[in-house]
């Protein structure tokens, strides 16, 4: 597994040496964090090809900027509820979070000298009801998550749960998902979404939230041969396990994955085991954005 640069595991504002630590940390990109996982993998751990590039979310992203990036080197992608490109509606309810935490009195232009905790707690409730969808509120869905009330959900998972973030890692990782774009690798495609996604070489599954608001299905994109797409939410919620959170993938989903095994060149039968064969979950860790 690999965490995302900004994602307080790998290099980020929270543990970077000056004169890089903190609000003067550089901001990050998907292709920098696809390149040195590239990297990793072929120059240091001599792996030559990935059997299967996995990634939820931010992490979905990922799988396709790695599979755009270095065709073939992924043989299979599996992205779940992650997009090619971060959709200008997308781009926009981030900023609402991000003001949120700017703005609060003890962000100090993220210069801060003890954690931003009412900026990272004001951050975690606005962004609560976009990683959510109607139909889980509906349903409330929190009581299946283990909480009595909506309020109580929202204090321990979202305003103590991601208001645990560091304030500048949490805007490093917006900044990188609000940049996501695949098609700037072949300028000659002139922003062609559609012409990006038919480069892709690998065997693809991919499985977008079809209620969820933050990478919902995008019905106007086809996807290209070997390259198959399966709705994969009920209640369209946009988690991960994560910190002060319970729950995460349901077992329809993982259903779903296991039925179409045959699509991926894969099978139900006993494993072999390969010695050379590594396997990334991008942005373990970091998901919850």
């Amino acid at each position: 597994m690999t965490g995302l640069l900004g994602g307080s595991e790998s290099s980020s504002p929270s543990n970077a040496p000056a004169p890089h630590a903190g609000a003067d940390f550089p901001r990050t990109t998907y292709e920098d964090n696809v390149r040195l996982q590239h990297a990793l993998c072929t120059q240091h751990l001599g792996v030559r090809s990935l059997f299967a590039y996995v990634g939820f979310s931010m992490g979905g992203q990922q799988a396709y900027h790695m599979a755009a990036l270095f065709p073939g080197f992924a043989r299979r992608v599996i992205v779940l509820a992650g997009s090619a490109r971060t959709s200008w509606h997308n781009y926009c309810f981030l900023e609402g979070p991000k003001a949120a935490l700017v703005n609060s009195v003890d962000f100090h232009a993220g210069r801060y000298t003890s954690p931003a905790v009412r900026g990272t707690g004001a951050f975690g409730r606005v962004y609560s009801a976009w990683a959510l969808s109607q139909a889980w509120f509906r349903e409330r869905c929190w009581e299946k998550c283990g909480y009595d009330t909506l309020d109580a959900y929202l204090e321990t998972a979202w305003e103590k749960g991601l208001g645990a973030w560091d304030a500048n890692d949490l805007l490093c990782l917006l900044s990188t998902w609000q940049k996501g774009d695949i098609t700037v690798y072949n300028p000659e495609d002139k922003g062609s979404l559609e012409k990006a996604l038919a480069r892709i070489e690998a065997k693809c599954l991919i499985m977008p939230s079809r209620t969820g608001l933050s990478c919902c299905a995008l019905p106007s994109v086809p996807c290209s041969t070997g390259k198959e797409r399966i709705p994969a939410d009920e209640s369209g919620r946009h988690l991960f396990p994560a910190r002060g959170q319970r729950g995460g993938v349901q077992a329809p989903e993982t259903r779903k994955v296991r039925a179409h095994r045959e699509h991926l060149g894969t099978h139900g039968g006993r494993r072999r085991r390969h010695p050379r064969r590594l396997q990334i979950h991008p942005g373990a860790g970091t998901d919850i954005l």
